[in-house]
């Protein structure tokens, strides 16, 4: 039994999302000068993110990032087998994309746009709560399945 359930990781993750999206609308420099953006940034060399409060960009970033964490909601509706089975398309894919994303924006050139720390940490947590999705749906997986051995050999 796992100790947190996909269901929360995938919740958490929706509401970091939302946060995020709110805090790009509300207070960039916040977001790009956060200490764990720096700290991420600063320990694997990359150069930090600059953040006008005035870039209208941040808006539309703002609205993916806020629908990306609504995307997730019908997953948490779905119940059974059917759930376990969805995530379990979805998380390595995810997973396949931002691990991608992330080693992209730390081997890409420097005057790249995607080379800069909060990229990077942004794709690193990404990353981490997605692996953490994949390995909980996968103790999940093997939760029914060892259910429905016992049940298939007490019949």
């Amino acid at each position: 039994m796992a100790l947190v359930s996909a269901k929360t990781i995938i919740l958490f993750r929706s509401c970091f999302l939302w946060s995020l999206g709110y805090m790009l609308v509300m207070s960039p420099k916040k977001v790009s000068e956060h200490p764990l953006v720096l700290l991420i940034g600063q320990a694997m060399e990359i150069p930090p993110a600059h953040i006008e409060d005035s870039n209208q960009l941040l808006g539309l970033l703002a609205i993916v990032l806020i629908t990306a964490g609504l995307s997730d909601i019908p997953l948490l509706a779905v119940e059974g087998s059917h759930y376990i089975t969805v995530n379990a398309v979805i998380v390595p894919l995810r997973l396949l994309i931002f691990f991608a994303a992330t080693a992209w924006a730390y081997v890409s050139p420097e005057n790249s746009l995607l080379h800069n720390g909060l990229v990077f940490a942004y794709g690193f947590v990404e990353v981490i709560i997605n692996f953490l999705i994949y390995v909980v749906v996968r103790e999940e997986k093997n939760e029914i399945i060892g259910a429905e051995i016992k049940l298939r050999h007490q019949d």
